[in-house]
């Protein structure tokens, strides 16, 4: 019987086909060796509607007489929090924000009034008069929760000595004679305008979010509860995040972009509990020189994210569990986004709380080989030291140390970048991320529409019109391989970096990815730790343990203040386990700021901190672009290196037991080979090295000794044709021997290269298949034999089971990109790269030995 493929789930879109061409689909995805997909509800019509039912049924039914799984994402449209437009009918359950206005009043000590019917409402614009009258009753609504005048010290800053004026309101105006001087009166209210999603479920209402539970969850368990826990997997939820502000711009920190807040009844009364004063409210957008602001901003964003977590993903997981599956999702973390407001969910460990696994996304070029130290500019703006360095170590981390999780650790990848995405960088996107920690993946996306489908491409099969699709299936069998051995165990580190999520909304901090680079370019791994974690953690001489997970040393990026509940885990050890980047922070944020003159921890510059924990590096000498992992399950050491260069290669010789059995597991062919533990190894690029030392003895080739080979000549020039799918488009003759792109004569051309030619050889003779380059894989044909599927360099392959005596008939098949063939379409998402050359260039060499 197969091993089922838990690791692999796709998206699937449909948009309401006939149930022919989803069977097809269907029968496509498994076909490329995977048992699970993820059903893209918000493509469909119909969602929650006769024929989704109908057409969900049909999925459920198709999956379970294949033995396959189904996921559901959970939502109309994107992101989640929609709740199919349930919100709209429950005007109680709407988002609430926090905003305000503000006016300066220059003092001469007489009676002031002031307009609060005018105050408490947005300042309009020339586009209000364009709003509809719901807007206008709608603002009428809104609700004063402060009135605050702070000293107006130069120019926006302000002395923390308040006034609260909110007893002085009276009806629509106050009166106060103000002490002579400046001051800047603030007047802080709710509102359900002026946010960012307004027909979204608020996050911070427990009621609100259940909308979405009873609006999508609660039917499909309804319809369908035959299949709960078997056929169903469970509920996937897609980029959810607070919604106080409109579109992408990354830039919501709190304190430091001028917009409407996340709030509810909920986080009101949190605050009255713990004693936090309304009159301090404006300080969430304003700055005292006394730094006060940093205490109201570090209480309201913990506040916020803990109902985040409580109300939203705890809330879901627990209703998932209860019906006996899973559920999962990510949020939107781009660009340090983890930590932010806006579409962002405030932080990163707090909103995977609940969820069974880890999840990030990986799309759009964000992860990219070559483009890891820069900040790239293509269709989006990508900073390449987060998405390399930080991104998936955020969901390792949450996978390892959250034990709800089991060490799980998923990322939807490959969208949106474009018809021109390679397999060859797939698999170097996929190792990328199997290095730092991934073990879960889904694939973005098939796509039952019709080809080309404009939407987030590449699509993998696309009715037959992705020449991509036979090495596609390769790539699945290998990324299940890796997978099923990089789970169930523990990752043999002992070093955290502590999440700088808190560090941002106090002020100037260093990013963790710049710390993180450092240890990644280093081979020291590590695990981001959070606050929470810490206050939790299990504190003894050896160090403190997280979920059965020890760690020696804490590493703290550099920043000027640190919340209280760190300091407070910094007492209970020893100073040389936690070391401060760079600098000492200048003060602790509790109830108040306080200035302190003496942690005890050590500090070291990003420079030197490498040598100082070199004892804990895997590899010596200065091999900056290979990135390690050593993790361990059962009786099993397993040593990853991944060469991330683009061009070099690396020579590297880890330390090995000497009594212990190690093998080199190449995933793409399953085989394990026996190594010689007194040889260096070289790490070629695009290439994932993969060591495992073993209790017990595995099934393994022996290494083959190093002879010099002798080349075999070909019997004649190289036939060359080019097929769209079966249909001919050219032919042509290769005379020399060395290959130029296809896409030199033929730029417009995708589909398939096929590459005849013959040789002579003896039946058992040692015959070794070389290619410079192939763009973009082949699969390898002996005397009408398939020998394998070549996805990634390097480009070779024994020959020898297949020779027959005689001429030999060796055929290979090159499948290029689907990009060349849509240069007429509509610009498709991820066209702003260049295209890459087509066929084999270089040579194709034989040789014996």
């Amino acid at each position: 019987m197969k091993e089922k493929n838990p690791y692999i789930f796709p998206f699937l879109w449909i948009k309401g086909e006939n149930q022919e061409r989803v069977l097809k689909e269907i029968e496509k995805i498994q076909e490329a060796g995977i048992d699970e997909f993820v059903v893209e509800s918000r493509t469909h019509p119909h969602f929650l509607k006769d024929a989704w039912w109908q057409d969900f049924r049909f999925i459920l039914e198709t999956a379970k007489r294949k033995g396959m799984r189904v996921w559901l994402l959970d939502d109309a449209h994107f992101p989640t929090g929609y709740a199919n437009g349930a919100v709209a009918k429950h005007p109680e359950l709407q988002k609430k924000y926090l905003n305000y206005n503000a006016l300066d009043v220059f003092s001469e000590g007489y009676l002031s009034t002031i307009n609060l019917n005018l105050l408490k409402k947005p300042r309009r614009k020339w586009y209000d008069t364009k709003k509809p009258k719901s807007y206008d009753e709608a603002i009428e609504k809104n609700r004063i929760l402060a009135i605050t005048a702070f000293p107006l010290v130069e120019g926006a800053m302000l002395s923390n000595q308040p006034i609260n004026l909110l007893d002085y309101a009276q009806a629509e105006y106050l009166n106060f004679q103000f002490p002579k001087g400046n001051w800047r009166v603030f007047v802080v209210y709710e509102t359900t305008e002026n946010g960012g999603q307004k027909d979204y479920i608020n996050m911070l209402d427990k009621a609100s979010v259940r909308l979405l539970i009873e609006t999508v969850y609660q039917p499909h368990f309804d319809h369908f509860p035959e299949y709960f826990g078997e056929t169903f997997r469970g509920f996937f939820s897609d980029e959810p995040g607070f919604g106080n502000a409109t579109g992408f711009a990354k830039d919501e920190i709190i304190g430091q972009k001028d917009m409407a807040l996340p709030w509810s009844t909920a986080l009101s009364e949190q605050m009255q509990e713990t004693g936090e004063k309304a009159q301090y409210l404006p300080l969430l957008w304003a700055d005292t020189m006394e730094g006060f602001e940093k205490v109201v901003r570090l209480k309201y964003m913990n506040h916020i994210t803990q109902l985040y977590s409580q109300n939203f993903s705890q809330q879901l997981g627990e209703w998932c569990r209860n019906k006996q599956v899973l559920y999962i999702g990510h949020i939107i973390e781009d660009n340090n986004m983890h930590a932010r407001l806006g579409t962002g969910a405030g932080h990163y460990f707090r909103a995977m709380q609940g969820q069974d696994m880890a999840g990030i996304d990986v799309i759009s070029g964000q992860v990219t080989i070559g483009g890891d130290e820069t900040f790239r500019t293509n269709s989006s703006k990508n900073d390449g030291v987060f998405y390399q360095y930080c991104l998936p170590k955020l969901a390792d981390s949450a996978a390892l140390l959250d034990g709800e999780k089991d060490g799980r650790a998923f990322c939807e990848l490959y969208g949106a970048y474009g018809w021109q995405l390679s397999i060859r960088n797939m698999k170097w996107i996929l190792d990328s991320l199997l290095v730092r920690g991934i073990n879960h993946f889904v694939p973005h996306a098939f796509s039952i529409d019709d080809f080309p489908d404009l939407d987030s491409p590449p699509h993998f099969y696309a009715q037959g019109n992705n020449p991509q699709y036979p090495l596609f299936k390769k790539l699945m069998h290998y990324a299940h391989r890796m997978s099923h051995l990089l789970n169930g165990g523990r990752l043999n580190t002992r070093i955290g970096i502590l999440y700088h999520g808190e560090f941002e909304w106090l002020g100037s901090y260093q990013k963790m990815q710049e710390v993180s680079k450092e240890f990644s370019q280093n081979q020291i791994d590590f695990l981001y730790i959070s606050t929470d974690w810490l206050e939790q953690a299990k504190i003894s001489p050896e160090g403190f343990e997280i979920n059965g997970q020890l760690f020696e040393n804490l590493v703290i990026p550099a920043t000027d203040y640190i919340p209280e509940a760190l300091a407070t885990f910094i007492k209970k050890v020893t100073p040389e386990q936690v070391i401060f980047v760079d600098r000492f922070p200048n003060g602790v944020v509790g109830n108040q700021v306080e200035a302190v003159d003496l942690i005890p921890a050590t500090c070291c510059s990003l420079v030197d901190l490498t040598q100082q924990l070199a004892t804990y590096r895997m590899i010596a000498g200065d091999q900056r672009k290979i990135a390690v992992r050593h993790y361990q399950k059962d009786q099993q050491e397993i040593l990853v290196f991944h060469n991330e260069s683009l061009n070099e290669s690396f020579s590297i010789k880890p330390q090995l037991p000497m009594d212990k059995k190690v093998y080199r597991y190449d995933g793409l062919t399953d085989q394990y080979t026996n190594i010689d533990l007194d040889e260096a190894m070289t790490v070629e690029p695009y290439e994932l090295l993969v060591l495992v030392i073993s209790e017990v003895e595995l099934p393994s080739h022996s290494k083959i000794d190093s002879v010099e080979p002798e080349s075999v000549a070909f019997n004649m020039d190289w036939q060359i044709a080019l097929l769209d799918k079966e249909t001919p488009v050219a032919k042509y003759i290769n005379k020399d021997g060395l290959f130029a792109p296809v896409s030199e004569k033929y730029p417009y051309f995708s589909g398939t290269i096929i590459y005849t030619n013959q040789f002579e050889a003896r039946q058992g003779q040692k015959i070794s298949l070389s290619m410079t380059r192939v763009f973009d894989g082949c699969e390898v044909y002996l005397n009408n034999r398939w020998v394998d599927t070549l996805i990634a360099p390097p480009y070779e392959l024994d020959l020898s089971e297949q020779v027959i005596d005689g001429t030999n008939s060796l055929k290979i098949v090159v499948s290029t990109t689907a990009d060349r063939g849509l240069q007429d379409q509509p610009l498709l998402l991820g066209m702003f790269e260049p295209m890459e050359p087509t066929g084999i260039v270089g040579e194709v060499t034989l040789s014996q030995k």
